[in-house]
């Protein structure tokens, strides 16, 4: 009964939200990092003479590959339908960042009447959105393995007491018998 007593998951259940937090954690934050790249690629795209531009695609093209894989990994993460509205938000507004980053790149033409001032304002607008939707979904997943983590500790708890309370019924029950 002491034993029983004693057990404590606790560590057990921060392992495992920890773990699986820090997985998503760490695509959305690689993710972020490559986003984050390509923008400051971008920017330097902006000033450079063409041989700095020749030179510079390849690497926003990396950097969006990156990105992509990047994004492939946190997918599986999300089962919620709460979670999945979160990842649509968010997958779209890189979406829309990434089109004006092919602008940028030269990959898709510039919209009639577009010009090259409006093209960055448009570009820091959808940089922006995108890093508050990935700051959003990673927010929703924190919340979420945090209210997991505290459900078990809660149902542990209970299982505790309702085993306690079996055991020395038992014993009781021997006792008296």
């Amino acid at each position: 009964m002491l034993s029983l007593a004693k057990m404590n998951v606790n560590g057990l259940i921060e392992e495992i939200g920890d773990r699986h937090l820090d997985g998503l954690l760490y695509w959305v934050e690689e993710v972020n990092k490559d986003k984050l790249n390509t923008d400051l690629v971008a920017t330097n795209l902006t000033f450079a003479d063409d041989a700095g531009k020749a030179k510079l695609k390849p690497d926003m093209s990396t950097s969006l590959g990156e990105m992509h894989r990047a994004l492939d990994n946190v997918s599986p993460s999300i089962i919620s339908t709460q979670g999945r509205v979160l990842y649509d938000k968010m997958t779209q507004s890189v979406a829309a960042w990434e089109e004006i980053i092919q602008i940028q790149m030269g990959t898709k033409p510039m919209p009639a009447g577009g010009d090259q001032m409006d093209l960055v304002a448009r570009a820091i607008a959808a940089s922006e959105d995108a890093r508050g939707a990935l700051e959003r979904l990673a927010n929703f997943k924190r919340q979420r393995a945090n209210e997991a983590r505290n459900h078990a500790d809660d149902e542990y708890a209970t299982m505790r007491l309702v085993m306690l309370a079996l055991v020395a019924g038992a014993g009781l029950a021997v006792f008296i018998g």
